[in-house]
């Protein structure tokens, strides 16, 4: 899942709700405050006269309704809010791989890209590594920038690259990989002085 996608969703959930919860607050404080008689001249006055209980008792499957509809209305909303928050995010880019016959998985390529940048940091010589994966057609496109001490053996790790990082990824996607590979060396630290 695409951790990104959701993000302008819970900031606006996040919004909504705390937007609804000032409103109901402020409304029940206002509601307490009344009930104290801070709107009236006497604390004992009743926020309803008694014909206005005498009208709503009258008319109380009035609300009784305007209660089911409201409840069906925010199970409605709930339902779709939750449909939308635990929808499969589609990835621009997934791999399908086979395993079996019957069995099939799906790789975020993000993370698979993770996986082998972790296999490039564990050469000797590296320093660290960042890169990015494209799916072209049926192969994966893996473009790697390594950062390299000044004293690796540049044949050496292109060797490595290719034997062991790039056979890692084929294996592990079972489909090509091509490797593009630009190598920065760290500048030489110079030699500690002894006095």
């Amino acid at each position: 899942m695409n951790v990104g996608a959701n993000r302008r969703a819970d900031t606006v959930n996040r919004r909504i709700l705390v937007a609804a919860g000032g409103v109901l607050l402020a409304v029940g404080a206002l509601i307490w405050v009344a009930s104290f008689g801070a709107f009236t001249a006497r604390s004992s006055d009743i926020i309803l006269s008694s014909s206005a209980r005498s009208s709503l008792d009258d008319r109380i499957w009035i609300g009784w309704i305007v209660g089911a509809v409201l409840a069906t209305l925010v199970l409605l909303l709930a339902g779709r809010w939750l449909a939308f928050e635990l929808r499969p995010v589609a990835g621009d880019a997934e791999l399908n791989v086979e395993i079996g016959d019957d069995i099939e998985l799906r790789i975020d390529l993000d993370s698979w890209l993770d996986a082998v940048l972790d296999d490039v940091r564990s050469l000797a010589d590296v320093r660290d590594a960042r890169g990015q994966a494209e799916l072209s057609g049926g192969a994966v496109e893996l473009t790697l920038l390594v950062d390299a001490s000044d004293r690796v053996d540049l044949s050496s790790l292109a060797g490595q690259l290719e034997s062991y990082v790039v056979k890692r990824a084929e294996h592990s996607l079972d489909r090509p990989v091509s490797l593009h590979a630009e190598v920065e060396l760290a500048a030489p630290t110079p030699a500690a002085r002894v006095h």
